[in-house]
């Protein structure tokens, strides 16, 4: 999963968004988090609220409509509606990338649209990458997210698609290992946080994957790292930041159970999440 965009519902004004205060998506996993077209993905939802995990009935669809070139958004609004065909509604579900993907979404000659007319092919992202669209429907509240296609290679000589084609490597997702909490830098069981603690929160990661591209500019496969981008969610309390490599999360000053979640995101769009139950006393 690339992108994760909360689209026609409202903002909680003046809440930060890592304060979970109702229940909401805040990741969707897929594996493989690269596909080929015809492959079967896993997608699974991570749905979260005020009182913990939840596994509510979601409508998943899979977007066939092309973005406009003139929309500035992750999907066509098409998509959210008639643009998109229905998956079924699970929490989690599997689904079979289309063999004409990566001409809707892709480099390969889009097909003519209803005007007559035929549209240029997609550029890829900034790490070579395209992607197939899903949406996912949780009460009227509807969700976007991409899932990474291996699409042919355009602009290559024949010597660089050859040497693309042996190191090319798939992307997987990220590894999040576990995450380690302390107060006052001690150590810390979640099952006993004192009340009103600054928590510092320290995730713990696997090796960043390096991967290839093929650069158009200069014609050439070039070798790169991804990043990971580290996202965090409460029921409770502050967080001073909601994403980062590491947080301090300030504990709420009553007893009782709480949640903490950790969403890793890599450059290329694979994802991870953790679930931390903590405890207040």
């Amino acid at each position: 999963m690339f992108l994760l965009a909360v689209m026609g519902c409202r903002p909680e004004v003046g809440l930060r968004a890592s304060l979970v205060t109702s229940t909401k998506i805040i990741a969707v996993r897929a594996e493989p988090a690269e596909v080929s077209l015809g492959e079967e993905v896993a997608l699974s939802a991570l749905v979260v609220s005020p009182t913990g995990p939840v596994m509510p009935p979601i409508a998943w669809s899979m977007c066939r409509t092309p973005k406009p070139f003139t929309i500035d958004d992750v999907i066509a609004p098409a998509c959210l509606g008639a643009g998109s065909a229905s998956l079924g509604q699970a929490t989690s579900l599997t689904a079979t990338v289309p063999f004409d993907a990566c001409r809707l979404f892709g480099p390969d000659l889009p097909p003519t649209g209803a005007d007559g007319q035929r549209v240029r092919p997609r550029d890829p992202d900034a790490t070579g990458g395209y992607y197939q669209p899903f949406v996912l429907d949780l009460d009227g509240a509807q969700t976007a997210m991409l899932e990474r296609m291996r699409c042919a290679l355009v602009g290559a000589s024949a010597a660089e698609a050859a040497l693309f084609a042996m190191r090319y490597q798939p992307n997987q997702n990220p590894e999040l290992r576990g995450v380690s909490l302390s107060v006052g830098g001690a150590p810390v069981d979640p099952a006993a946080i004192p009340v009103g603690a600054a928590v510092t929160i320290v995730p713990q990661l696997g090796e960043l994957e390096s991967y290839i591209r093929f650069d158009l500019a200069s014609g050439s496969v070039v070798d790169e790292q991804e990043t990971v981008t580290l996202s965090y969610f409460i029921t409770a309390g502050e967080l001073d930041a909601d994403r980062g490599s590491t947080n301090v999360w300030h504990a709420p000053p009553t007893a009782g159970p709480e949640w903490l979640w950790l969403v890793a995101r890599d450059s290329r769009g694979g994802t991870s999440h953790l679930t931390v139950p903590v405890a207040l006393r």
